[in-house]
C-alpha cells in the first residue's frame, strides 16, 4: 500500500526531531567538556602556585581527584548524554577535593610568614611567576598575598560560570536562574568572611585562623548541591467521577510528610542547609572574634547583624512553608469530607426522587378508570333487557 503525503510529512517531522535532538544533544557534550576543562585548569594552575611556594613537588599529587573529575565527565558524556544531575554536582565535588588543600597549604604558609613577620625577621614580599614545568609558563608576575587572593576569589567566580555553562538536565531555566543569584549571594557571604583577617589580633591568633578556614571550606561544599531543584509542596489531586456520578480525590502516593522523598521535594532542606553551612557557622565566628577580642568595629558589628537577621529570616521562612504543608492537607482533608457528603447528598437525592416517581405511578394507576367492572355492568344490562319472546323461541 503506498504511502500517502501525510504519511511523508510526518517521516520528515520525525527526522527533522531526530536531528534537532542529535544537535542538543552535541551541544550538552561540548557544554560538559568545556566545564571541566575550565575545573581541571583553575585546579592545576592552584597546585602549581603550591609546589612553587613551598618547593615540594610531592603536592602535585593533590591532583589526583582531577582523574575523578575526568571519570565523572566520561561517566555524563556516555550514559547522561552530557545530561548533570538533578540534586548534586559530582564534578564540583572533585574540583573542590583537589583545590581546597592546596589553598589551605597557602593560608598556612601565609600565617607563618605573618608569625615571622611579627618576630621582626626580615621577610621581604616581591612580584612572583609560576616557575616553568616542561617549558609551560604562564607570564603573570603577582606577590604572594595577590597570587593567594585571586585564585580563592577566582575559584568561586569558576565555580557560578560552570554551574551556568552546565547542562540544565531536569532543572527549569527559573530554576537554573534562582541557583545562579544563590551562587553569586552564597559567594559574596563566604568572600565577606575573610574581612574579619583585617585585625590584627585575629590574624595572630592560629587556632581561629583554622577555625575560620574550616567555616570557609564547609561553606564552600553548598556549590555542589543544586538548592533551588524542589517541587511544589502542594499535593496533587486526580479528581475521578464514577459510573454514578460521584466525584472522588485521588492522592498522589508516597507524598506524606514522613516520606524521605518528602524531604527533598520542598524548600526546607535547602533553607536548613544554609544555616548549618554558611549563616550559622559564620555567625558563631563573629560573635566569638567580638567577644573573645572586644573587636568593636563597624565591620564585625555590620556583619554580626546581618547573619542574625538572615537566620531569623530564614527561621521565618521554614514556619511558613511548614504552615503551608499543613494548611493543604487541612484543605485536601476539607475538600474530601466535601465530596464524601455531596456524594451522600447525591445519594438520597436519587432516593427521595425514585420514591417520588414510584407513588407518582401508584397514584397514576388507583386515578385510571377500571373498564373490566364497566364492561361487566354492561353485560348484565343486556341480559336483562332481553325481550321474552326471544327465550320462548329457545323453548
Amino acid at each position: 500500500m503506498a504511502a500517502g503525503p501525510n504519511d511523508v510529512e510526518a517521516v520528515e517531522f520525525e527526522t527533522d526531531s531526530d536531528i534537532s535532538k542529535r544537535k542538543l544533544s552535541v551541544v550538552f557534550v561540548v557544554k560538559a567538556i568545556l566545564v571541566r576543562l575550565l575545573l581541571i585548569a583553575h585546579s592545576v594552575v592552584t597546585i602549581w602556585r603550591t609546589t612553587d611556594v613551598l618547593g615540594d613537588k610531592w603536592y602535585w599529587f593533590l591532583a589526583i581527584a582531577n582523574i575523578l573529575l575526568v571519570v565523572d565527565g566520561f561517566y555524563s558524556i556516555f550514559k547522561l548524554k552530557g545530561q548533570e544531575r538533578k540534586w548534586f554536582c559530582p564534578c564540583f565535588l572533585f574540583y573542590l577535593c583537589s583545590t581546597i588543600p592546596a589553598l589551605w597549604l597557602l593560608e598556612i604558609d601565609r600565617i607563618k610568614k605573618y608569625d615571622a613577620l611579627s618576630s621582626n625577621e626580615n621577610i621581604t614580599q616581591e612580584v612572583q611567576e609560576l616557575t616553568n614545568i616542561e617549558g609551560v609558563s604562564i607570564p603573570l608576575k603577582l606577590d604572594p598575598d595577590t597570587w593567594r587572593e585571586v585564585l580563592e576569589q577566582s575559584m568561586l567566580f569558576i565555580l557560578i560560570i560552570g554551574r551556568w555553562m552546565l547542562p540544565r538536565g531536569t532543572l527549569t531555566r527559573d530554576q537554573l536562574s534562582q541557583l545562579l543569584f544563590v551562587y553569586i549571594g552564597s559567594a559574596s557571604d563566604v568572600m565577606e568572611l575573610f574581612v574579619v583577617f583585617e585585625e590584627p589580633e585575629i590574624r595572630s591568633d592560629t587556632v581561629l585562623t583554622y577555625v575560620i578556614f574550616s567555616v570557609w571550606t564547609l561553606s564552600l561544599f553548598q556549590f555542589t548541591l543544586v538548592l533551588t531543584a524542589t517541587r511544589d509542596s502542594r499535593r496533587s489531586q486526580a479528581v475521578i467521577e464514577d459510573n454514578e456520578g460521584n466525584v472522588k480525590f485521588k492522592k498522589r502516593q508516597g507524598c506524606g510528610i514522613c516520606s524521605c522523598g518528602k524531604l527533598f521535594e520542598l524548600e526546607i532542606w535547602s533553607l536548613m542547609i544554609s544555616i548549618m553551612i554558611m549563616d550559622g557557622p559564620f555567625l558563631a565566628v563573629r560573635i566569638y572574634a567580638l567577644v573573645r577580642y572586644q573587636l568593636i568595629t563597624f565591620g564585625i558589628l555590620f556583619f554580626v547583624c546581618k547573619n542574625s537577621l538572615m537566620i531569623a529570616l530564614l527561621f521565618y521562612r521554614i514556619v511558613v512553608v511548614c504552615h503551608k504543608i499543613y494548611s493543604d492537607d487541612d484543605e485536601d482533608e476539607e475538600r474530601e469530607s466535601g465530596s464524601r457528603k455531596g456524594n451522600r447528598v447525591n445519594d438520597v437525592s436519587q432516593v427521595k426522587s425514585g420514591k417520588r416517581s414510584i407513588a407518582k405511578r401508584e397514584s397514576n394507576l388507583s386515578n385510571r378508570p377500571n373498564t373490566s367492572s364497566t364492561k361487566t355492568t354492561n353485560l348484565d344490562d343486556d341480559v336483562e333487557t332481553v325481550p321474552s319472546n326471544t327465550k320462548r323461541n329457545n323453548f
